[in-house]
């Protein structure tokens, strides 16, 4: 999975991107909406509760994978499951997203 990649990054288990939901639990389509109800959760706020752990390695890691994103104008995502549908696409419209905002800014 492509974002704009020298810079592989691996967002599976048991990575702080890893989805915690499986597709034998909740079905792959599942799996990924709630990984996505996650990945907004932890970047709308701004002040993380102390048991959030969780959340807080989801937005420290994304907010790591813009910085380099930024810095090298590449970016590779690493899942086992890609090919087939998979968390890391949500992951990569969230990054394109906020580099829009800081082109936005800019």
């Amino acid at each position: 999975m492509y974002v704009g990649a020298p810079f592989k990054v691996y967002i599976g288990r048991p990575s702080p991107l890893g989805n915690k939901y499986s597709v034998e639990e909740f079905g792959r389509d599942g799996c990924i909406k709630l990984f996505e109800n996650d990945l907004k959760t932890a970047l709308k706020l701004t002040e993380l509760p102390a048991d959030s752990s969780y959340l807080t390695g989801i937005k420290n890691e994304f907010k790591r994978l813009v910085k380099l994103y930024l810095r090298h104008s590449y970016l590779v995502l690493e899942c086992w499951c890609a090919p087939l549908a998979c968390h890391g696409s949500v992951i990569k419209k969230y990054i394109e997203a906020d580099l829009q905002k800081l082109t936005v800014v800019k």
